[in-house]
């Protein structure tokens, strides 16, 4: 009963994070999204907020009704995270493509790492949900073996987009132009990006491998920090005037691949 009430909490304060952040933005929301950008930008925002949205919000309603069975909807919600994540790692891509001027060799990197980490969460998603042992409340009993491979894969992904970040800034540091407001601005949201994500694994991976009693909630708390995440990058982007041709000629040929960003 305890985890059953624990789970609920946790969608409540998921959603209620996810509202709130949509109430501090929805100005920009509609001014740079809905009314002035491309139809990707509009996808991935879409999928980042209302995706989110509709995880965190169905998820009691659906258990508690019994429309589908247990192992089903962690299925399909394995499925929602995993194409947040998606989302969330396109979006970096993008923006270190852009920093990269879009070097052949970086795409040939990003597209590579793409594939391989795509293709080792499908493969660690899919073989985690036949082995869930989960109680008559769809609560899981017991965490599984690949959620530590599943939670390296991530922290790892984003220390490699956050390390090619870093290298770019340093280049920028030495080149006189570390001040342009693209530079900071993708330095700003990638560290915090990484920290976030990879605080989140840190601090509940440990203990619910020892208590075995919280990877319920994991869902709710990383489907909401990958909606707000994703959402603030685009929108930060978006919002951000096209710096003059002073503050880096280089770097003011890649605002318009950092801005579908």
């Amino acid at each position: 009963m305890v985890a059953v009430l624990t789970r609920q909490y946790a969608n409540v304060a998921g959603l209620a994070l996810i509202v709130y952040d949509q109430a501090l933005t929805w100005d920009k929301e509609v001014k740079c999204i809905w009314r002035s950008s491309e139809r990707g930008i509009k996808l991935s925002f879409f999928l980042a907020r209302y995706l989110a949205t509709n995880l965190v919000y169905t998820h009691p309603h659906i258990l508690k009704r019994g429309w589908v069975g247990c192992h089903t909807w962690f299925g399909f919600q394995t499925s929602g995270i995993g194409l947040l994540l998606i989302n969330l790692e396109l979006t970096l891509m993008l923006r270190v493509y852009a920093l990269y001027e879009r070097s052949l060799k970086i795409k040939v990197i990003l597209a590579s790492w793409f594939i391989f980490s795509l293709g080792m969460s499908a493969f660690i998603g899919g073989r985690s949900i036949h082995v869930l042992k989960l109680d008559s409340n769809c609560i899981m009993t017991e965490t599984p073996e690949t959620t530590t491979t599943f939670s390296v894969m991530v922290m790892l992904d984003q220390c490699v987009l956050w390390g090619l970040t870093c290298y770019k800034y340093r280049d920028a540091i030495r080149n006189g132009w570390s001040k342009n407001p693209i530079m900071r601005l993708v330095m700003r949201d990638n560290t915090w990006t990484c920290i976030g994500i990879c605080c989140l694994f840190i601090a509940v991976l440990p203990y619910s491998l020892v208590v075995e009693q919280i990877g319920h909630i994991m869902y709710c708390l990383l489907c909401s920090l990958l909606s707000i995440t994703t959402c603030r990058m685009i929108l930060n982007m978006r919002s951000l005037e096209p710096p003059s041709r002073s503050e880096g000629p280089e770097f003011t040929t890649g605002f318009d691949e950092m801005a579908m960003s």
